[in-house]
């Protein structure tokens, strides 16, 4: 026996469910579309529907069923403007992976009620197989997605860095952070923040031994903080490690290595040894973008987990002029 629903409440109830599958969709591939182009979508899947059921028994089946999903494709197909069969591939295939997904949990639940009857253990299995392979292939689709943007960012963001320093130069590979906002106390400029391995290739010997006991120095006033955190203050060797100012600005003229404070998540007032570069040159697809002076901050960590890029632009690189450089 048919059961017959009041006009309102179908459009109501069909409504809910498509405005949700389409927003899905809004945001899976078209972010730019309005959420009220996405209301109006909805009530066009819904009254179509609805018209739709008003065939029964007018229409053959197989003339139904391709009724029925001409005009959720062309629904789509107006609604999101699609202009390439690429694209309304995609978007038909995701549309109908949430809506089985959608319609396997509804089934399963509905299928609970009746879940002692052999019938209804066999309806609650084949919603759980709906939904367990839509929801797969979903998750399989959206990590593509991921990767490939995050591919496309690389790509956009990346650059050719060419950096000269004291008769030495290397070429490496730089990605343009906006949240770099570490600035040099001596130049005024943002720094370019670098690989330890990676520089290297543009210290002297005596440099690197030097930022060796550097490193060594920052450890042990970490270790001293923690100390004084806990309690257990040693005033001697607190005088050892700390330097008068102006003595510590002279060695680091001295010895042309800096001393960079910055602070991140999860570490204040950390600091790491800098030099000068003669010369910074970004481009792009063989383009000079910039060329600069400029501080290079030399990091114990590693910068990127894929090897991607050895250095971090500072968010003021491209807004340089030559003729502001320092030193």
């Amino acid at each position: 026996m048919k059961t017959e629903y009041p006009f309102l409440f179908s459009f109501l109830y069909n409504w809910a469910a498509d405005y949700i599958l389409l927003l899905f969709v809004k945001k899976d591939l078209y972010p730019e579309i309005k959420n009220r182009t996405i209301l109006i979508g909805a009530s066009a899947c819904s009254l179509s529907y609805i018209l739709w059921e008003g065939t029964a028994g007018k229409l053959p089946p197989y003339c139904r069923i391709i009724l029925k999903w001409f005009l959720i494709f062309s629904i789509l197909y107006i609604l999101f403007k699609i202009r390439s069969v690429k694209k309304i591939g995609k978007t038909i295939s995701l549309f109908l992976c949430y809506l089985f997904l959608m319609g396997g949990a509804v089934s399963f639940f509905l299928s609970c009620i009746h879940i002692k009857t052999v019938g209804g253990r066999k309806t609650a299995w084949k919603a759980m197989a709906v939904i367990w392979f839509s929801a797969g292939v979903i998750f399989l689709w959206k990590m593509k997605k991921k990767k490939e943007n995050a591919t496309q960012i690389s790509k956009t963001y990346t650059y050719e860095v060419r950096i000269s320093r004291k008769g030495r130069k290397a070429v490496y590979k730089g990605i343009y952070d906006s949240g770099n906002l570490l600035v040099s106390q001596i130049t005024g400029q943002g720094v370019c923040i670098i690989q330890k391995e990676q520089a290297a290739k543009l210290l002297l010997p005596k440099e690197k031994s030097e930022i060796e006991q550097l490193y060594i120095q920052f450890s042990e006033e970490k270790e001293e903080k923690k100390r004084e955190k806990n309690g257990k203050k040693n005033g001697k060797k607190k005088q050892q490690i700390e330097q008068p100012l102006w003595r510590m600005w002279a060695k680091q003229f001295q010895t042309g290595i800096y001393v960079l404070q910055y602070s991140t998540v999860g570490k204040k007032n950390a600091k790491m040894p800098g030099v000068m570069a003669e010369e910074i040159v970004v481009l792009k697809d063989g383009e000079v973008l910039t060329r600069t002076k400029g501080m290079l901050g030399i990091s114990q960590e590693e910068l990127s987990e894929t090897k991607e890029f050895f250095i971090l632009l500072p968010n003021d690189i491209f807004d340089r002029e030559e003729s502001s450089n320092i030193l």
